[in-house]
């Protein structure tokens, strides 16, 4: 017998495993295996950059437009000069009474008045306003109701309000996103890149802004 005791059935075994393994490795089906994991591995590394690229460059055009938007708030309305009347007083000097045809007429009541400091009446056909008719008022812009986004597949009521905070409330607000819109907006909320795009928020959107709840309960199972 060539195996009799406990020692040599161990023995066989490693040796048996030893050689299982070692053929494996020299199998050329697991070189092939090894280069498809090293080509999986590049292409996530690849798209992970291009991600984070276009990432970073919707976090700047965010902040751009957001400069933008307060320089705007920033800009007063020029104001508008009052012009203050002015009122032209002519001085009417005596004349000599042997030049003068008129001498013999009553001299007006007020003639002499500007010489000795005393005031003019002025006619109320004269008086000018110094200050501006008041501007009416504008008329306040119509409120538009917020949509319930809640309604979305993938959206729950704190999601809902953190979309509200950073102005986005009505469905047409998401059909609107573009690619890198929805790249920004996972990144302010916090969400995992194509989380959007997978939840197919745009589509949703769509629907229940179209009233087309039905079809929407049967592609996503919500209303």
């Amino acid at each position: 017998m060539l195996f009799t005791t406990f020692g040599q059935f161990v023995a066989l075994l490693v040796l048996f495993f030893g050689g299982l393994m070692l053929g494996l490795g020299l199998h050329p089906g697991g070189r092939k295996w090894r280069k498809r994991l090293y080509a999986e591995s590049e292409a996530y590394s690849a798209y992970r950059r291009k991600a984070e690229t276009q990432i970073r460059e919707g976090t700047a055009r965010i902040t751009e437009l957001e400069r933008e938007n307060d320089a705007l708030k920033g800009v007063s309305a020029p104001s508008k000069a009052v012009a203050e009347p002015t009122t032209e007083t002519r001085i009417v000097e005596p004349a000599d009474a042997k030049d003068d045809p008129a001498a013999g007429e009553p001299v007006p009541r007020f003639a002499y008045a500007p010489a000795l400091g005393l005031a003019l009446p002025v006619a109320a056909s004269a008086a000018v306003s110094a200050f501006p008719s008041p501007t009416p008022a504008p008329e306040p812009e119509p409120v538009v109701e917020a949509d319930d986004l809640s309604r979305l597949r993938g959206v729950d009521e704190p999601l809902r309000a953190r979309l509200a905070d950073l102005g986005v409330k009505r469905f047409a607000d998401i059909e609107d996103l573009s690619a890198e819109d929805e790249m920004a907006l996972e990144r302010r909320l916090d969400l995992p890149a194509g989380r959007i795009a997978s939840e197919q928020w745009r589509d949703q959107a769509t629907l229940l802004r179209t009233g087309k709840t039905k079809v929407h309960r049967t592609r996503f199972g919500t209303a």
